[in-house]
């Protein structure tokens, strides 16, 4: 059986219009992620709050799985991780 490699970002530190082009480049459309709080049904959100940056997943409009980060940078990478990783949005092999 063969093994998933999982991404892992290893570039500069990532704000979010830099984000944005990264997953543009990889040909993720926008409905499956926010990098600006916006609500999406099914995805990944990165959201500004009091105690930090929030990322979380959404399936069927449910948040799930959230993780505070105290930077910008820090929330970036995990959403852009999150976004690569999800085998839904990247098929292994291309499938």
């Amino acid at each position: 059986m063969e093994r998933l490699k999982r991404y892992e970002y290893a570039g500069p530190p990532l704000d979010r219009s830099s984000a944005q082009e990264l997953l543009d480049r990889r040909g993720i459309n926008h409905v499956w992620y926010s990098l600006t709080g916006a609500q999406v049904y099914d995805g990944f959100v990165m959201r500004h709050a009091p105690e930090g940056f929030t990322v979380f997943s959404t399936e069927r409009g449910d948040d799930q799985e959230h993780a505070v980060h105290a930077t910008e940078a820090e929330a970036c990478r995990d959403l852009v991780e999150r976004v690569l990783n999800d085998r839904g949005l990247n098929p292994p092999n291309g499938e």
